[in-house]
C-alpha cells in the first residue's frame, strides 16, 4: 500500500522501536521539550535507527515516530526535527466513515477527502472535546486530522490522475463496452417491460485486470425500493478502481466470500467481479431468454478482453445456463449432504470464444447449508491450490 503523511497502521507498537541508546534518548527528550503542545495530547513517541537503506547500503539514520489515535491534531507534528525525519502514525481502528477492509481499495479512495468531511460533520463535538479545543471549526478540524486538508485534496487528486493513466486502456475498453450495452439494453425485454423502474445496467463492480480470477454472478440486482431511491435510470458511468475485496462493506452477507477466498484462493480477492447479464432487475426470472441472448456477446467480449485465469460462479441458474449451452467441459461434480439437502460443487473448464478457462461453481453464500458442507464444497474446488 502506498504511504501518505499519516500512515495507516493498526498494529505498530512504539515498544518495538530501538530508542534505548543515550543518543536516541537525548533526541526524544529534546523533541518532547520543543514540542510541548504536541505532548499535551499524549502521543507515544519512539525512534528507529536505520542501519541499511533500501539499496542495501550501510547508513546511520534516525526516524522519529509519533503514534496517535485517529482524532489528533496532526498540524503539531513537524515533518522534520533537527534534520531528522518525523513519521506520523495513526494507531487503532478507523471510524465507520471509512471502509473496514481496504486491502485492495486504492488508498486515495479509501482515504478520500469526502470520507474525512463526513467524519468531521458527524463528530465535531467529539473532535472538540478530544483535541481540547471547544471552538474548533469544521475546516480547522479537517486540517488537524489530515495535517493540511488542502494538501490532502491535492494528493488525492494527483493519485487519482495517476490511477487513470495506469488504467487508460481498461477505461477505453470500459467506455466502448458501455456504449454497446446501451444499444443492446434499449432492445431488451427488461427495458420494454420495466423501463419505468429505473433499473438500468452496469458492466463491472471492480477495476478491470487481465489474467486474474473473475467472479461472475447472473445479473445485477435492484432492491424493492429501487425506484424511489433512484429517481433516474441507474446506468454505470464511472470506471471503478477497487478489486473484489475492496467491495467488502458493500457485499452484505456475500462478504463471507472474501473471507473464504482469504483461506482458499487469496488471488481471487484481487480479481474482477461482474455478471453474465449486464441488465439490472429485482429477480432473475425477469431476465428473458431474449435478454440472455442479447447479453451473451457482451459478456463474452468482456471475458475475451480480461483473459481470466479462471471463472468462479455462485449462481446455480447461471451454471445451468452454461451447461445448457454446452460450455462446461471436463467437469467434476461433488455432491455434499447438508442435513436433509444435497448441494453440489463443480470444477472443470468453460469454453468462451474458443478459449478454455478454469471454471468453478460453488453454493451461494446465502444458501442455507451447514458450515461443514460449505467447507467441503470449497475444499473440492480449491483444496489443491493451497
Amino acid at each position: 500500500m502506498e504511504n501518505w503523511r499519516t500512515s495507516i497502521q493498526n498494529i505498530y507498537s512504539p515498544l518495538n522501536l530501538n530508542h534505548q541508546t543515550k543518543e536516541a534518548e537525548e533526541i526524544i527528550d529534546n523533541f518532547k521539550k520543543k514540542h510541548s503542545k504536541l505532548m499535551d495530547l499524549n502521543p507515544e513517541v519512539g525512534i528507529e535507527n536505520i542501519i541499511e537503506d533500501e539499496k542495501g547500503n550501510k547508513c546511520n539514520k534516525w526516524i522519529i515516530k509519533v503514534f496517535h489515535p485517529f482524532i489528533f491534531d496532526n498540524r503539531l507534528i513537524p515533518d522534520k526535527f533537527d534534520e531528522i525525519e518525523v513519521d506520523s502514525i495513526t494507531m487503532g481502528n478507523y471510524p465507520k466513515e471509512f471502509p473496514s477492509n481496504y486491502a485492495e481499495l486504492p488508498l486515495e479512495d479509501w482515504s478520500s477527502p469526502e470520507r474525512f468531511i463526513k467524519f468531521v460533520e458527524n463528530n465535531i463535538s467529539l473532535i472538540r472535546k478530544t483535541l481540547k479545543h471547544p471552538t474548533i471549526t469544521t475546516n480547522e478540524a479537517l486540517d488537524a486530522i489530515t495535517g493540511d486538508f488542502n494538501k490532502h485534496i491535492e494528493w488525492a487528486k494527483k493519485k487519482n490522475e495517476e490511477r487513470q493513466l495506469q488504467h487508460k486502456s481498461h477505461i477505453e475498453f470500459f467506455k466502448k463496452l458501455l456504449s454497446k450495452t446501451e444499444i443492446v439494453f434499449r432492445k431488451s425485454d427488461v427495458f420494454a417491460k420495466y423501463n419505468k423502474e429505473n433499473w438500468g445496467y452496469s458492466i463491472t463492480a471492480t477495476r478491470l485486470e487481465k489474467n486474474k480470477p473473475v467472479i461472475v454472478g447472473f445479473n445485477w440486482g435492484a432492491g424493492n425500493n429501487w425506484k424511489n431511491e433512484n429517481s433516474i435510470e441507474t446506468i454505470q458511468k464511472d470506471y471503478p478502481f477497487s478489486a473484489f475485496s475492496g467491495l467488502y462493506d458493500e457485499l452484505g452477507s456475500f462478504a463471507r466470500v472474501v473471507n473464504m477466498f482469504d483461506n482458499y484462493l487469496p488471488e481471487a480477492n484481487k480479481g474482477v467481479q461482474t455478471n453474465f447479464c449486464f441488465f439490472r432487475t429485482q429477480h432473475e426470472h425477469q431476465i428473458s431468454e431474449k435478454d440472455k441472448e442479447l447479453c451473451s456477446p457482451l459478456f463474452e467480449e468482456l471475458i475475451n478482453y480480461l483473459e481470466p485465469s479462471m471463472l468462479i460462479t455462485f449462481s446455480s441458474s447461471l451454471n445451468d445456463f452454461f451447461e445448457k449451452q454446452g460450455k462446461i467441459i471436463e467437469k467434476q461434480i461433488f455432491k455434499i449432504k447438508s442435513k436433509n439437502k444435497e448441494v453440489k460443487a463443480l470444477k472443470g473448464s468453460i469454453i468462451i470464444n474458443d478459449r478454455k478457462i478454469e471454471y468453478y461453481n460453488l453454493p451461494h453464500p446465502n444458501y442455507p447449508i451447514t458450515t461443514d458442507a460449505r467447507l467441503k464444497a470449497w475444499e473440492h474446488c480449491f483444496g489443491d491450490k493451497n
